[in-house]
């Protein structure tokens, strides 16, 4: 077997609501890529490489609770091992959030040093797509509009659902502040040779499709070449912060002298008409 055909793990790094889910739709169809969601996930589809469905068929083989960081790494490469061999593509795609990486990581845990599970993707010769959105402010109000109206993706016929939502001044910014740090931190953590990073907002074209150019750099990274450029069957959330945003005056005061005040006076502006 050449390298170009040997399987691999491909990881998408990322916080909550930065479009990985239209993403791995998107890389499902355009073939070569096996996408298995939200692997940690405990309430997600329980997919058979969803890290829980694992555990509840005996993928655990007596090592969990994991209490030593032997056991961490022997449960880690036998996860893996099984992911990469339940799939018969090229890539087997892992979509992994910032706050999922220590659920394989044993007792001890050092949070200035790599996750064990990041070390041990590293041994299975793993890619990595880093997806970044700009705007945290919007990253933050995705997940708490979701969260209110209980809903995650919209596919092309959906209609927005009606909100108010009154924003949370300070718990917002820590969001942002833990989004941020967590940024930089996968960025020093990811190996740049095996690592390519793009943002949420330059991902799709209107129509749903990847975007040409990072379709191209796409290709490159994982070595394949689509006929047509992969067509993700979600879209974004169809509502504007500052049609449901009850506290807008207070919440640009609050961010006006902030290292945020851009994104949030950009994501609460009105729409033009």
């Amino acid at each position: 077997m050449t390298d170009e055909d040997r399987k691999a793990p491909l990881v998408l790094v990322c916080h909550q609501r930065a479009g990985s889910t239209a993403l791995h739709s998107a890389l499902k169809h355009g073939g070569g890529v096996d996408s298995y969601g939200e692997v940690f996930h405990p309430n997600g589809d329980k997919t058979k490489c969803n890290f829980y469905k694992y555990l509840e068929d005996g993928g655990s083989d007596g090592l969990f609770p994991i209490k030593s960081t032997d056991l961490a790494q022997d449960m880690s490469a036998r996860y893996l091992e099984f992911c990469i061999a339940s799939s018969e593509k090229r890539y087997c795609l892992l979509d992994i959030k910032y706050d999922c990486w220590h659920i394989i990581q044993g007792p001890w845990l050092n949070r200035y040093l790599p996750p064990l599970l990041l070390r041990s993707l590293n041994d299975f010769d793993a890619k990595y797509l880093h997806l970044i959105r700009k705007n945290l402010f919007l990253q933050y109000f995705s997940g708490v509009y979701a969260n209110q109206v209980k809903r995650w993706h919209y596919r092309d016929s959906d209609d927005e659902t009606e909100a108010s939502i009154v924003i949370d001044l300070k718990g917002c910014k820590r969001e942002m502040d833990g989004i941020a740090a967590n940024i930089e931190l996968f960025e020093k953590y990811l190996p740049k040779s095996k690592t390519l990073t793009f943002f949420y907002e330059d991902l799709f074209d209107s129509d749903g499709s990847i975007s040409k150019l990072i379709s191209e750099e796409l290709q490159s990274f994982l070595g394949q070449q689509w006929n047509s450029l992969p067509i993700s069957t979600l879209k974004k959330t169809p509502i504007s912060a500052h049609s449901v945003v009850e506290n807008v005056g207070e919440v640009l005061d609050f961010f006006a002298d902030t290292e945020y005040h851009q994104m949030v006076s950009g994501a609460l502006q009105k729409p033009s008409a």
